[in-house]
């Protein structure tokens, strides 16, 4: 009689298994993922900050071939078995003939995330009657190994912080 019932049990759990894969909802890759989560050996993970700057630009800083501040950073280098990657960019711009005309305050901001196949990713904003903060967090989860490049081009006058940290195995 145990025998029975625990045979039902299994064959329930892995008709589960095997319907839930089947639908479309999860695929067999997910749950043999899931299943070594579960099971598995436990991986150890801690957020480690790969980098944190923090600068000013003005309009003398312009006066390239590009017409902008240009930071390129060196390339942030992604280990395999990464779980998740943070950018976060704080850029403040500041009018420089009155700070209460914040709507009246010109500023550009470009932010170019290259991946290690290289495809680009990039988000600009510009600050003339929007607002003289920009704020911008890209989640990554299970970034590719590898290094990633990250550029930032910064027009006007202000200050700019940015950081990028991985949550990747000990």
């Amino acid at each position: 009689m145990l025998f029975k019932k625990g045979a039902v049990i299994s064959i329930t759990i892995m008709a589960m298994l095997l319907l839930t894969s089947l639908s479309g909802c999860i695929g067999p890759r997910e749950i043999s993922q899931k299943l070594m989560e579960k099971f598995g050996e436990k991986q150890q993970y801690e957020w480690d900050k790969k980098l944190d700057d923090e600068g000013t630009f003005k309009i003398i800083d312009i006066l390239n071939q590009n017409w902008a501040k240009v930071e390129d950073y060196p390339p942030v280098k992604v280990e395999a078995g990464t779980k998740y990657m943070h950018i976060y960019l704080a850029v403040n711009f500041s009018n420089i003939v009155s700070l209460g005309w914040e709507w009246l305050t010109p500023g550009y901001a470009n932010i170019t995330i290259t991946d290690p196949s290289g495809v680009n990713t990039s988000k600009e904003y510009t600050s003339l009657g929007k607002g003289n903060e920009y704020r911008d967090f890209f989640y990554i989860p299970n970034p590719q190994k590898g290094n990633w490049e990250i550029t930032l081009k910064l027009r006007g006058t202000g200050d700019y912080k940015i950081f990028v940290e991985l949550y990747e195995p000990v």
